[in-house]
């Protein structure tokens, strides 16, 4: 197995850093930390995005947006 590079490690744990946060949010502000947690995700995802200079981050937001719809469609 290949040893892990810096940057994936920065990844891992900007993951980490990022779920355990909404998490913590969630768990707070009940149904509503539902919606904002999304948002707050939205943007992590836009900054990193800019920050990286990815171009797959707009399909990416799309994504996390259509997810949060269908889970929390009538």
């Amino acid at each position: 197995m290949k040893p892990m590079t810096r940057a994936e490690a920065r990844r891992i744990r900007s993951e980490a850093h990022r779920e355990q946060r909404m998490a913590d949010f969630q768990a707070r502000l009940g149904a509503w930390g539902v919606l904002l947690a999304w948002i707050e995700e939205a943007r992590a995802v836009a900054k990193d995005a800019e920050r990286n200079g990815r171009p797959g981050a707009v399909a990416e937001l799309a994504q996390l947006l259509k997810s949060f719809c269908e889970r929390h469609s009538p």
